[in-house]
């Protein structure tokens, strides 16, 4: 109702307090209406007299004050007499007036109280606080009492918070009431409002108000209801300090039995520990027998709880249903079992379903019933524990049968399909529909048809899932769970468009989607050649599902997809590891996973250094998860540190490079033959490998390449291959002393010849280059070998690189041999159309001018157009002769109108200086023309 106070505030508690504290209370008739000062002439003038039997209402409105109190001097109203009053309150209701007497409201209350209708007392309560008419003491206490009787009333809570509230603001007419405090807690714990319920009881130890029994129960069973372990802490411990004028072992008793009727084994063991006042942090034997030895020493009791037999099985039943048998077998003395206290035998037992067996026997023995859920119960175990004949021994003698008696049986089989298959006919023919009666026991035939398929799944065989699922009903088959199992089983046999179909079914019937089954459909996309459809699916999760598109399993299925896209989606792969939720699961990442992510760093067109900083990441949590780099086998295969190697070797970086060796060996991951190879690579290579930088970057860690060298060789599956002949030719570049192998003399360009000869090895594009680099290291010299890289590229139908072609050109032009120049325009018009590169890499090494002008004729005569102004401009610089320059440049200017010559303005400036030192003038108007084009 609009108008009432629904909560307290902390300042008008203190300033509640401390008027009680500092003010005597009132000596005074209690009177409502407006406050304020008042004449005291008025005060202390006499009344006029009036007639004993007539009431005289000073605001001139009858609230029908002397009816309602004829009615209340009434012993035994009759109905009509009640329906008559209660339309007398219900027309003074509606007439109420902020001036109103106190005794007028205390007679309107007073007389619904009599009627005895909780509705009726809260609507008068409430009619009161939205006129503005303060409620004296005993109208609030009447209102308390009933706000704890309206039980259908959903607003009866703050109804009783904002009594509470009235009377501290009443506090010269009253003291805190304890009653009224009960009340409120009474009304607040049925509403389920456990929290303001515990603020209430503060309250009262604040004003010295010592709570009784039965409302610290009322609050009790309200966090018990709640399921709230530390709110029910709070209230046990308000028990233990007040123990001394509170029957303590009721008020307990109390709570665990409702902890029981709420089948709640953990919080009835948690009430149990505060009863005997016993501190255990973990539930071990060891602990039990800890407190076994606290019962039996002399100067203490062994309590045992005088429970009824009916009691003492809902408490057993509770502990098993729960799986708490450590719980169970700890308790059972106090629960009505003290003989049980010598039975020890599997105190040394690490697995619990031998204490259950044993309770069970113990209970047989005892001659104690136990029903159906405490049968189910040890099955429910026994299917965790995969002990399958133990099952079947209790299916056999089970007193009442139920649908999850056969689920948990069928979940002892595990990965023994054939024995699955036998339970689930056996249940099929027994035609069991019964339902368990506790609420973890309530199995339907759906609970059992997806265990069978589970256990299909665990023994891979998908194929009976299929086939399964084709026999299943309509309604089973929209069922979450068994879409998932069916969609696994497709994706195992690579049935992809199953998955997709059984997806998209789930998403049009509305069947709420798993992690797992949202990750099938993503590879199924993938593999089927939609990997944008399945990155379109993920951005779908992440603004419709925020959750599951951070789960482990949907961002491992994530870096699989996005490597088999054709776009680069190194950004979308980072940020989802970054996001990934790692709480989920233990394992966050997952050996596939983790090789795709790689793959899509080392296909991505970021820069090394980024790429570098990601892989660094994803490896410090791979490295921290052993069962992420573990094959099945036991074994640590080296794949994941070669895919990051990789990254490291890309970028050039020595110390990432021999970090990811160190961290892995640490971790027991031994190099392979692969990793020997990217170290070789990792030590020979420059960013720059011209003659000139060469001569600058000496190799920083010689001795380095020749370690690896060796550990290759030591390898017993190495196999030399282009990959290891690429590093040893770089080597060889870059002047890296080695030996060949089983160190035979020093290794030399023969000795890569005959390992390609010996084992095979094909030449690829970057041998070839490296071995130009080795041979143009001799100048002219090295041609005949030179050439014999080209013929072998020729017979391998190999496509030179620009530097390859370029090395080759400038070993056969040294000489200034014109037949080669011919040979190599004759190669060059071998080639396909889009050899242009080739061209302008042979232009850019031809030192004599004219061979350079016979070059440029040649591809003017082909393509009807000069070479590229930059190949132009770094032919003129090279003209050593006023003579050879100015034939160029004529050359040029007659070729086109308009030459697409442009210089750089070193290139005009040197060009200026060396004019004017062959004693020319820049100035000429030949010259001047040309030095303008800059």
């Amino acid at each position: 109702m609009q108008g009432l106070r629904v909560t307290t505030t902390a300042l008008r508690r203190t300033m509640a307090l401390r008027r009680l504290q500092a003010t005597p209370l009132l000596q005074r008739a209690f009177a409502c209406g407006t406050s304020g000062a008042k004449d005291k002439t008025k005060l202390m003038a006499p009344k006029k007299p009036r007639p004993a039997d007539q009431y005289v209402n000073p605001s001139g409105i009858d609230f029908h004050h002397d009816a309602l109190k004829a009615f209340l001097s009434v012993n035994d109203p009759t109905a009509d007499e009640v329906d008559v009053a209660k339309d007398q309150i219900a027309d003074a209701l509606e007439s109420l007036r902020p001036d109103m007497l106190g005794p007028e409201a205390t007679v309107l209350s007073l007389a619904a109280d009599k009627v005895a209708d909780p509705a009726l007392v809260l609507h008068v309560y409430r009619a009161l606080r939205q006129a503005r008419v303060q409620p004296a003491p005993l109208v609030l206490e009447i209102s308390a009492r009933y706000c704890a009787l309206a039980s259908n009333d959903a607003n009866a809570w703050n109804t009783a918070l904002d009594i509470i509230d009235e009377m501290h603001d009443a506090v010269h007419l009253m003291g805190p009431s304890a009653d009224i405090y009960e009340h409120g807690i009474n009304t607040c714990a049925q509403a389920g409002k456990w929290i303001v319920a515990l603020r209430l009881l503060n309250e009262m130890r604040r004003y010295n108000l010592e709570p009784s029994g039965d409302a610290l129960v009322m609050a009790g069973q309200c966090c018990i209801a709640a399921n709230e372990l530390t709110a029910l802490d709070k209230v046990l411990q308000m028990i233990a300090a007040d123990k001394e004028y509170l029957d303590v072992d009721n008020v307990y008793e109390k709570l665990l039995l409702t902890a029981v009727g709420q089948e709640n084994a953990a919080i009835a063991h948690h009430v149990l520990l505060h009863m005997h006042e016993f501190k255990q942090p973990t539930t071990s034997l060891r602990a039990v027998s800890a407190f076994w030895q606290s019962l039996t020493r002399p100067s203490s009791q062994a309590p045992v709880l005088e429970l009824t037999p009916a009691h003492q099985v809902q408490a057993i039943t509770a502990f098993a249903a729960d799986q708490l048998w450590i719980e169970l077998h700890q308790w059972l003395p106090v629960l009505g079992f003290p003989d049980y206290m010598g039975a020890d035998a599997y105190a040394t037992s690490t697995h619990y379903m031998k204490i259950a067996f044993h309770i069970a026997s113990y209970l047989e023995a005892r001659g104690v019933g136990m029903d159906g859920t405490f049968y189910d119960a040890l099955l429910q175990g026994c299917g965790r524990h995969q002990m399958l004949s133990e099952a079947q021994t209790l299916l056999a003698s089970h007193p009442s049968v139920t649908i999850s008696s056969y689920y948990f049986a069928i979940t002892a089989c595990q990965a023994q399909a054939r024995d699955a298959e036998a339970l689930f006919d056996a249940y099929s023919v027994a035609g069991i529909d019964g339902i368990g009666r506790h609420i973890k026991h309530k199995h339907t035939h759906a609970d059992i048809c997806d265990a069978l398929i589970t256990s299909w799944s665990k023994a891979r065989e998908s194929r009976k899932i299929l086939a399964f699922a084709t026999t299943l009903p309509a309604e089973m088959l929209h069922h979450s769970r068994t879409m998932g199992l069916v969609m696994q089983a497709a994706r195992n046999v690579e049935d992809y468009a199953t998955v997709v179909d059984i997806f998209q079914q789930a998403k049009v019937h509305g069947v709420k989607c798993s992690a797992h089954m949202y990750a099938d459909a993503m590879l199924a996309y993938a593999r089927t050649e939609r990997s944008r459809l399945s990155m379109r699916l993920y951005a779908h999760m992440q603004l419709e599902e925020p959750m599951l598109s951070v789960h482990p399993v949907v961002i491992n299925m994530l870096f699989q997809c996005a490597n088999a896209s054709p776009d680069d989606m190194m950004d979308v792969v980072v940020d989802a590891f970054h996001k990934m939720d790692r709480a989920t699961s233990s394992t966050t990442l997952q050996s596939q996973g983790v090789m795709a992510f790689l793959d899509v760093l080392a296909k991505s067109k970021a820069l090394p250094r980024a790429k570098l900083a990601a892989m660094h990441d994803v490896w410090q949590v791979v490295i921290e998860s052993p069962e992420v780099y573990t094959a099945r086998d036991g074994t640590r295969p080296p794949n994941m540190l070669n895919k990051a190697l990789l990254l490291a070797v890309n970028a050039f970086d020595i110390d990432a490079a021999e970090n990811l060796v160190i961290s892995a060996e640490d971790v027991g991951i031994r190099p392979s033959p692969v990793t020997c190879q990217l170290m070789m690579r990792l030590y020979s290579q420059a960013e720059d490998l011209s003659h000139n930088a060469l001569l600058k970057d000496k190799p920083a860690y010689p001795d380095r390449f020749e370690f690896w060298w060796r550990a290759f060789q030591d390898q017993h599956d190495a196999v030399v291959n282009e990959h290891t002949l690429g590093p040893l030719l770089l080597a060889l570049v870059r002047g890296i002393p080695l030996r060949a192998i089983r160190g035979r003399g020093p290794f030399t360009v023969d000795d890569a010849w005959t390992l390609m000869e010996t084992q095979s090895i094909p030449l690829t594009r970057h041998n070839a280059e490296y071995l130009m680099r080795i041979y143009a290291l001799d100048g002219g010299e090295g041609y005949d070998g030179a050439c014999r890289v080209m013929n072998l590229m020729h017979d391998r139908n190999l496509r030179h690189t620009p530097t390859s072609l370029q090395l080759f050109a400038q070993m056969a032009l040294a000489s200034g041999n014109s037949e080669r120049l011919d040979q190599l325009v004759e190669f060059l018009d071998a080639q396909d159309d889009d050899a242009i590169d080739l061209w302008h890499a042979v232009a850019d090494v031809i030192a004599h001018a004219d061979l350079r002008l016979r070059f440029w004729q040649a591809h003017y005569d082909r393509f009807a157009c000069t070479l590229h102004a930059r190949t132009l401009a770094l032919g003129l610089t090279k003209c050593d002769s006023a003579t050879e320059l100015r034939e160029s440049w004529e050359w040029l200017q007659q070729a086109e109108s308009a030459p697409t010559l442009l210089l750089r303005a070193d290139q005009a400036s040197a060009l200026r200086s060396r004019l004017v030192a062959w004693g020319e003038s820049p100035d000429d108007a030949a010259w001047a023309l040309l030095l303008a084009r800059v």
